[in-house]
């Protein structure tokens, strides 16, 4: 497994974020075959939550990002690039 996403997930254990992943990459997890590099995670929109997601974000040593407190998350348009090419896609709405 990546290492870069093990630290981000601990990072997101510690901080006690709310979160599923979800998407393809999850899909992944539960024994499906198919990969695309897009890890999609939906958070629970509090103000809170949204505190947790920056400390995880600093704390995986990806950057420390205050927009995230106050930011509209766009399914598929916010995403960040994580170092190893996958881009992790943050909603706090989707559909299904």
């Amino acid at each position: 497994m990546n290492e870069e996403l093990l630290r981000l997930w601990q990072a997101f254990h510690e901080n006690r974020l709310k979160y599923l992943l979800i998407g393809e990459f999850a899909a992944v997890l539960h024994g499906h075959s198919r990969l695309l590099p897009v890890m999609g995670i939906w958070i629970e929109d509090s103000h809170e939550n949204r505190r947790r997601l920056r400390e995880a974000m600093k704390m995986a040593e990806m950057g420390d990002f205050e927009i995230l407190e106050s930011m509209n998350f766009i399914p598929g348009w916010t995403t960040f690039r994580l170092m190893s090419g996958m881009e992790l896609d943050i909603m706090t709405y989707f559909k299904g």
